[in-house]
């Protein structure tokens, strides 16, 4: 190297006073945290000391920290809703209302449910009835046909005794 060159020139031009000071104090400061890292180690590692929940600590791993590190800052975020404006609408009236709409329908509910017992109880009264109409229809009908079955030769013997003209 030749006095006064530097390949690096430029670099070395822009290294500042004030960039050495933040420098030395970026230094020192780490040596202070790496120092008290140190001894703060040192005295965990002078106390025996057991947990009941070992075979689950053992089992934390990096990933999983991440994750928790991940989820924290969703949860420390406050969160949205796609429905905001319907949300911050809603009022101690509207809620009111929809509790005596509730109210009104569960009692309803409770009336249509004793309906539906007189409804099938109708119902079958009414299907009970039909089924009487159809034994009824039924025997008529084995009647009439005992009634033709019996009749069956008088039309015949009443046109041999009566002349039918047209």
């Amino acid at each position: 190297m030749r006095s006064g060159t530097h390949d690096n020139k430029a670099v070395l031009d822009t290294i500042t006073e004030q960039y050495m000071r933040d420098q030395a104090a970026f230094q020192a400061s780490t040596a202070g945290a790496l120092h008290g890292l140190s001894t703060g180690l040192s005295e965990v590692s002078a106390q025996a000391h057991s947990h009941a929940n070992k075979a689950v600590l053992d089992g934390i791993t990096q990933e999983m920290l991440d994750d928790m590190a991940s989820i924290a800052t969703v949860i420390g975020q406050a969160h949205w809703h796609h429905n905001l404006t319907t949300l911050n609408s809603i009022t101690e009236s509207h809620v009111s209302r929809w509790n005596e709409a509730y109210t009104a329908a569960m009692n309803l509910n409770e009336r249509v449910g004793v309906n539906e017992g007189v409804f099938e109880r109708f119902k079958t009264e009414i299907l009970y009835d039909m089924q009487g109409a159809k034994t009824s229809i039924t025997d008529i009908y084995t009647r009439l046909e005992a009634v033709e079955t019996a009749l069956s030769g008088v039309e015949e013997a009443l046109s041999n005794i009566v002349e039918v003209t047209a």
